[in-house]
């Protein structure tokens, strides 16, 4: 009879620290929508890609985004960036893609990022760079 007592006992505990868990994650989460973020589950639904565009303005004439990657399991973000006029998406279940446009392009091609990976696995971060024009590269020719 004490060992149904003890088995009742430890399982209303575990509920308590389940549901306790819950609730600190949907406080995060609350706190964020609150702050503008939107957000998109990955396949899995264990991470939240959570984005906030802040429109152009006359002092910034550029849309300003913010990402934020959450680690439901976790209860933590494990990413964040600020990028401006970015566009985000889930590639895959492990992925994102962040594609921004470079309004002024550089002569150094290390400068010409199109756009980034970032795995929420691995933490790896991946900058893909635009391929240079040929166009481009004849401007730059002198002319005799």
């Amino acid at each position: 009879m004490r060992w149904y007592f003890v088995i009742i006992l430890v399982l209303l505990g575990a509920c308590n620290v389940k549901q306790a868990t819950t609730a600190k994650k949907r406080v995060m989460v609350q706190t964020m929508e609150n702050n503008g973020f939107q957000f998109i589950a990955n396949e899995k639904g264990d991470f939240l890609l959570g984005i906030k565009e802040n429109k152009a303005t006359v002092k910034i004439p550029f849309n300003q985004v913010r990402i934020k990657l959450y680690a439901v399991k976790d209860n933590r973000i494990v990413f964040e960036d600020e990028q401006r006029d970015a566009k985000v998406k889930w590639l895959n279940n492990d992925i994102i893609k962040v594609r921004f446009s470079n309004h002024i392009k550089s002569v150094l091609p290390e400068d010409n990022i199109a756009y980034y990976t970032y795995n929420v696995r691995t933490g790896k971060h991946q900058n893909v760079y635009e391929k240079q024009d040929k166009a481009d590269n004849n401007s730059n020719k002198q002319i005799k």
